[in-house]
């Protein structure tokens, strides 16, 4: 026998060491299956200890029909074959099974003969049982009757599970890899910024909203968003629930209204009627104030025309028409909240409108409220609506000076803002570009996390009972999303609200409106039919054109105007009111287009509760003057359309 070298002797201690330490169970065993070896590890898997198992067959410790699967393993070992890792069971001293993966090698003498075996045994145990769990999960997802979407954390769908393609019509290969938005059909950009916020700020969100399927028809869901954590990384992504509540709610809604009559959902639903009665009563007492104010200034400027200049008598005659103009800038203001102001895109200067609105601002917030109007130099501007632009500052307003009943300060700034690549990527809703931002911010009671969440949300208010609509910000929102724009909202307890407006800016600039102060050039004996119902509005009309040297003739409706027309020939003009009884101005314009297509048409209204849609506004033989008119803007107006003659030449009047 070779004397065992030191330096042998500290080698083998050290693999003794190792194979002791190790996690995997490790026996060696001879040639016939003898075991000769057994860690630490071996006794805390099968239960048995070294003593128990050195000097005993192996095959105590495998299932009796898997014997012969470990004589071949045996076998192909003795043969100098190592085995590779292998799943298979081996049984415990208490009989229970347990899955292991095995790895055999051969174990040689000095002289290279194999004398035995050595495994290697890893418990798969947990392995397997994370796998099943995973599975499990899995098939859950497939399973559920709620649609699964994961997303990672960029917001990109990783998950899509069969309900979710029921759901939207879209299959897991055409979702996988899409943001939510292009699949889910969200038609409120502020729930779209929701879900990509609560996947950047691993937030829990839950809400109901109303979703789009692939073919058009409208789903009412509930909508559950979870942060997805990872080993070590927050944030992964989140999991959104979606399940389809549209069948139920549509009944617990016809349930309401024909049982429950008091509950909080009939309330809103009769605050909304009652929303809409006022806006039909503000429109109509608006349309017939404005018909009073143009006879009003009409005749007062009649009578002045009549009188010395610089006598008193022709002063309070010019007076009594400035006041009549400035009585039908209220009713504008009151045609804004009706809502019932005709919608005419413009490019303005947005700063000198919110200036404009000062004083109003003044007086509709009370003496308690500090108002401060600001806008940058050399402000862009904006291609919209002036009404609506006009409404947003003024509901913003209102907010502001609601979440202030004791009293605060109001700041409303106007300010040119360049959105890059960076900022608009942060910000869903937004591209780059130019804007004008308005800004409205107060120093009111401010909005906890959860009525934020839901502030632009219709009918959700926290004023009390009869005191707020819940309209206020989702108009200011949906108004600025018909334009391009976007609406952000910044709030916190005890410090107050900044509301932030962005709309597309245009380099175009405003058109000169200013009108020379010299009149109006008349007419030429121009045949032109007036329509319209009000007696005094209508003589009063009849009157200016009759002095502009026009050719006349005025009836009360449009059943007496194709009477008219039909025993007349063709008149150069038609001058028509929009709202009037039987047949509104459309229908009339309509019907006697049909004979004479070309027919030039001048609408004139109070109010048009829409009724003027863009395809008669923007025909080119028509146009739209407001009530009240003076006689000068009629006549301008009538120019507008007679100015240039069917062959085409330019009128040297105009």
């Amino acid at each position: 026998m070779t004397p065992m070298h030191s330096d042998d002797a500290a080698i083998r201690a050290r693999l003794a060491a190792i194979v002791d330490s190790s996690h995997d169970a490790i026996l060696a065993k001879d040639t016939a299956g003898t075991v000769t070896a057994w860690n630490p590890a071996a006794e805390r898997l099968y239960g048995y200890t070294a003593d128990e198992m050195v000097g005993r067959s192996v095959s105590l410790i495998i299932p009796e029909e898997l014997i012969g699967e470990s004589d071949f393993i045996l076998a192909e070992v003795v043969a100098g074959r190592s085995v590779p890792p292998y799943d298979t069971e081996r049984v415990t001293k208490s009989g229970a099974r347990v899955p292991v993966s095995i790895a055999v090698s051969p174990v040689r003498d000095t002289n290279g003969t194999v004398v035995g075996a050595s495994t290697i045994a890893r418990d798969m145990s947990a392995r397997l049982a994370a796998e099943a769990e995973r599975a499990w999960t899995a098939m859950l997802i497939r399973q559920s009757a709620d649609g699964i979407v994961a997303l990672d954390e960029t917001g990109v769908i990783s998950t899509w599970n069969p309900a979710a393609e029921e759901l939207f019509g879209y299959s897991e290969r055409e979702a996988l890899g899409r943001r939510p938005e292009d699949v889910v059909h969200a038609d409120d950009p502020a729930d779209q910024f929701e879900v990509s916020e609560s996947v950047r700020a691993g937030r829990t969100r839950r809400y109901e909203a109303v979703r789009r399927h692939r073919d058009g028809h409208e789903l009412i869901v509930q909508i559950s968003i979870a942060p997805l954590d990872g080993p070590g990384q927050r944030h992964r992504g989140a999991v959104v629930s979606i399940r389809d509540v549209t069948a139920a709610r549509r009944a617990e809604t016809l349930a309401t209204e024909a049982q429950l009559r008091e509950t909080a959902l009939v309330r809103e639903l009769e605050q909304t009627r009652r929303l809409e009665s006022v806006g039909q009563l503000a429109g109509g007492i608006a349309h017939d104030f404005n018909n009073l104010l143009g006879v009003i200034l009409n005749l007062a400027a009649f009578v002045a025309e009549d009188l010395p200049a610089g006598s008193q008598t022709r002063e309070d005659a010019e007076e009594i028409g400035l006041a009549a103009k400035r009585a039908a800038t209220l009713t504008r203001q009151l045609l804004i909240f009706s809502r019932r102001d005709i919608v005419e895109p413009e490019v303005f200067d947005p700063g000198a409108l919110v200036s404009g609105l000062h004083s109003f601002l003044t007086r509709a917030l009370g003496e308690n409220v500090d108002l401060e109007v600001s806008a940058d130099d050399e402000l862009w501007s904006v291609s919209m609506d002036r009404g609506q632009l006009e409404q947003i500052v003024v509901n913003l307003a209102i907010n502001g000076r609601d979440a202030m009943p004791s009293g605060g300060r109001l700041i409303v700034e106007t300010r040119n803002t360049v959105v890059d690549e960076e900022f608009a990527k942060a910000r869903v809703g937004l591209s780059p570009g130019n804007y004008v931002t308005l800004t409205v911010s107060d120093t009111g009671s401010g909005m906890d996390a959860e009525v934020l969440a839901r502030a632009f949300e219709p009918f959700f208010t926290t004023k009390p009972e009869g005191q707020g609509t819940g309209l206020g910000l989702s108009t200011v929102y949906g108004i600025a999303a018909q334009v391009g724009g976007r609406v952000a909202l910044y709030s916190e307890p005890g410090r107050g609200t900044a509301v932030h407006v962005h709309l597309p800016a245009t380099l175009t600039r405003p058109e000169r409106t200013e009108q020379s102060e010299a009149p109006a050039p008349g007419g030429r004996g121009e045949r032109i039919l007036v329509v319209e119902d009000a007696a005094d509005v209508r003589s009063i009309t009849e009157r200016i054109l009759r002095k502009a040297g026009y050719d006349v003739t005025a009836c009360c409706g449009a059943d007496e105007a194709l009477e008219i027309l039909a025993g007349t020939r063709s008149v150069d003009l038609v001058l028509t009111d929009v709202v009037m009884p039987g047949r509104p101005g459309t229908e009339l314009v309509e019907l006697i287009r049909a004979r004479d297509p070309g027919t030039r048409v001048l609408f004139m209204s109070g109010y048009s509760n829409k009724m003027l849609t863009d395809e008669v506004l923007q025909h080119p033989a028509s146009k739209f003057i407001e009530k009240p008119f003076t006689a000068d803007q009629l006549r301008r107006k009538v120019l507008e359309l007679l100015g240039t003659p069917a062959n085409g030449e330019h009128d040297p009047r105009v």
